[in-house]
Order: structure tokens, then C-alpha cells, then sequence
């Protein structure tokens, strides 16, 4: 497992795949009032299209996860952890 840093917390997340980051920022972001309401597919459309100018086709999480370092929304930290 490798771990991630998502921005606005500064201790790193162990993450097993891509796909559970995702999870766990959805899961965050239900704590913030403009976001409560969405479900998990309305809160990958607003991620791509906070992306926008990224090309992601669909509700790929592996391109949104891509995405989000590319603007610095997650750093990964390359290192198993045992």
C-alpha cells in the first residue's frame, strides 16, 4: 500500500486503490453543506468538472484520481508500507 496526502489534511492516508480515495473524499466532503446532498456519482460529475480542462472520459476513477494530482488536490507517496 502506498499512502496519499489529500489536501486540507495533513496526515497521509494509507490507500489500498484508487478508487477508495475517492470513497474516503466523497465521504469528507458529506460534511460540507454545499456538498451533503450530492450522492457519489453526483460528486465524481462535479470532480471532472472541476478538471475541466483534463480529458476524463465518464466516471473513470483512475483518470479522476490522475486528475486531482494533476492539480494538486492529492500528493502520493511512492513507498510500501508494511
Amino acid at each position: 500500500m502506498n499512502e496519499i496526502i489529500i489536501i486540507g489534511d495533513p496526515k497521509p492516508t494509507l490507500y489500498e486503490s484508487k478508487g477508495k480515495v475517492l470513497k474516503e473524499i466523497y465521504k469528507r466532503s458529506q460534511k460540507n453543506l454545499f456538498m451533503k446532498d450530492l450522492n457519489y456519482r453526483e460528486f465524481l460529475k462535479l470532480q471532472i468538472h472541476e478538471l475541466g480542462e483534463l480529458k476524463v472520459k465518464g466516471f473513470n476513477e483512475q483518470e479522476i484520481f490522475e486528475g486531482l494530482k494533476k492539480v494538486s488536490w492529492l500528493k502520493e507517496i511512492k513507498k510500501e508500507v508494511k
